[in-house]
């Protein structure tokens, strides 16, 4: 009996022993590795992580495993494994999207860590082991902006329509900007009079139409494209100038009357338009200052104003035009000044006007005028002499025949 017990003690004393051994021995922990495919990512870019490990620990008394965690630069944590407590030696592979980070990449370069800790705990403390860490950068991607069918200048009153494409400018043949918020906005004098967010369509691209008349001013106008505020792409403005000039004014001469005749009066009849939006527009009661010139001096000048239809006739009177040389060169200047979508307009014409007709015609009247006083006083003479001779003779023979 005393035998069966000695038995007994030292088989339970030897089955204790490799455990007893283990619980001196107690956990291992050992990273061999922990690296990635490469140190920079842009964002939306898969990172490739790999690590190998060994774990042992005793089961019975203790506990812990592996987790591999993700921290930005303010030490903040923005991805995390699973946890791992299989004892072993094995070797994990993760692929990881950057849009999986819970973070903004507030900056252009973002540096993240990322580190492989071993957790055990013997009784009621867990304690942490930092075992490995590697450091990466993530980068944020530029956007390149395209416009078809823009034009950089406009006269006032016309319409442009053009679109926009977006695209990502950091690997060749760029991948499209597709459903992305764009804000765009039109500044003009340092002040935004036009602001609207659009988003992109499966191409890239946003359309766009802009009417001078409604969207822009007379002058120089800046359009605005911001991307802003994007997790994938960095903070960028795209800016162009547009200029809206005024639109031109034309004045034509459409006929002069009797501008060789000194003494008729000197008619000019214009027409006055413009174009808007590709259509011809009537200057309609608009003032046009009409000045003549001769040998460098003003001699008129005077203000009209056109009809509804654009239409102008000017009577100049003979008198202004009393030269005393036979052949005459008058400057005549048709002046527009202009408002605030219409160009200002001078139109100069050099008119040759031939005085000796109308001299002749004067002479010649002169003439017909003294050659009829003439003859209105020597015609009479002869048939006042002859009333007189027979009335005389016939009063004498009444005289006689009384």
């Amino acid at each position: 009996m005393k035998k069966n017990l000695i038995f007994i003690i030292l088989l339970v004393f030897l089955i204790e022993i490799p455990c007893y051994l283990e619980s001196v021995k107690g956990y291992y922990c050992e990273v061999y590795n922990l690296e990635t495919d490469k140190s920079s990512y842009y964002t939306n870019e898969i990172i490739e992580l790999n690590a190998t490990w060994e774990l042992d620990y005793n089961p019975f008394t203790e506990n812990g495993y592996i987790q591999i965690n993700i921290y930005d630069s303010l030490d903040t944590l923005i991805w995390n494994s699973s946890k791992y407590y299989e004892i072993g030696l094995f070797t994990k592979q993760w692929s990881i999207n950057t849009s999986e980070l819970r973070t903004t990449f507030s900056n252009y370069s973002n540096n993240i860590i990322i580190e492989i800790y071993f957790y055990f705990w013997g009784g009621e403390l867990e304690h942490p082991d930092l075992k490995d860490s590697e450091e990466i950068t993530i980068i944020k991607r530029i956007p390149m902006c395209q416009l078809i069918g823009f034009k950089d200048r406009l006269n006032y009153g016309e319409e442009l329509a053009f679109t926009a494409r977006f695209c990502d400018n950091t690997i060749e043949n760029g991948s499209l900007l597709i459903n992305q918020i764009v804000s765009f906005m039109i500044s003009f004098n340092n002040s935004i009079i036009f602001k609207d967010n659009f988003t992109t369509n499966q191409l890239g691209i946003i359309e766009m139409t802009l009417g001078s008349f409604v969207h822009l001013n007379v002058g120089l106008n800046a359009l605005i494209f911001k991307i802003m505020q994007n997790n994938i792409y960095n903070n960028t403005i795209f800016q162009y100038e547009i200029l809206v000039e005024k639109n031109p004014v034309f004045i034509n001469v459409i006929n002069i009357e009797d501008l060789k005749v000194k003494e008729e009066d000197l008619i000019i009849q214009l027409y006055c338009y413009y174009f808007f939006n590709d259509s011809m527009t009537p200057l309609n009661n608009q003032s046009i200052k009409v000045e003549i010139s001769y040998n460098q001096s003003l001699i008129f000048s005077k203000s009209y104003n056109t009809n509804v239809t654009g239409f102008l006739s000017i009577t100049i009177s003979q008198t202004i035009l009393s030269f005393t040389r036979e052949f005459e060169d008058i400057l005549l200047i048709l002046e527009y000044n202009g408002n605030s979508f219409l160009q200002s307009n001078t139109t100069s014409l050099i008119l040759s006007i031939d005085g000796s007709k109308g001299r002749s015609s004067q002479n010649l009247n002169v003439f017909l005028i003294v050659t009829f006083s003439i003859l209105s006083i020597v015609i009479p003479l002869p048939l006042l002499y002859r009333f007189k001779k027979e009335r005389k003779k016939m009063l004498t023979e009444v005289i006689i025949k009384y």
